[in-house]
């Protein structure tokens, strides 16, 4: 496990962090701890961190302290990427992103590999971007999206669309799998079909 603490986290968190972020450009701090820990735990403190720039997953796990006390803020285009065919756990924070070039089609958090569970995340968008949680096969990263699972999240009174999920404009069948949620799943869990 890596341990990334924010500049207000609590001194306990700071002392056992392996990076300690600055309070801008934080995803500096955070991308250097998960490509130290590629598919293993980064673990976020409490506190704020303020990115500027995206964060890529490439799976494991990435959890914060749960949505009131671990915030993620994207002003400015940033945003919270998964990409990875391997399986990725994203769990217990708040993301909130702002302040896109306008119009903006991606969301905040972006789920375009297989095998994702997103759990315990509350997000936030103004108007500048198309929506907080957005589900997309990309013919660019070659993957077929099946088994994403959002367990207990929700868009926070956004200024946009809360969750979307679509095709790459223009890819070939073989990068889409429909998905539908299956009637004995509850409600959120998305199944291949």
């Amino acid at each position: 496990m890596v341990i990334v603490a924010a500049s207000d986290a609590p001194q306990s968190w700071k002392q056992q962090a392996q990076h300690i972020c600055t309070g801008s450009g934080d995803q500096v701090a955070i991308q250097a701890a998960i490509n130290a820990n590629p598919k293993g735990v980064i673990e976020l403190s409490p506190g704020t961190f303020n990115c500027d720039g995206d964060v890529n997953l490439s799976g494991g796990t990435f959890k914060g302290q749960g949505p009131g006390v671990t915030c993620i803020k994207f002003p400015d285009g940033g945003r919270l990427n998964s990409n990875s065919s391997s399986g990725q756990v994203i769990s217990d924070f708040r993301v909130e992103g702002y302040g896109y070039t306008y119009p903006d089609w991606q969301g905040v958090v972006n789920i375009q590999g297989p095998n994702q569970t997103i759990r315990n995340v509350v997000g936030w968008a103004d108007h500048t971007v198309q929506t907080v949680f957005f589900v997309c096969s990309n013919p660019a990263i070659g993957h077929p999206i099946y088994n994403v699972e959002f367990d207990n999240c929700h868009a926070d009174n956004p200024r946009t669309h809360g969750f979307l999920h679509t095709q790459w404009y223009g890819s070939p069948a073989q990068y889409y799998t429909p998905i539908g949620v299956a009637e004995d799943e509850p409600v959120g869990v998305l199944k291949s079909g």
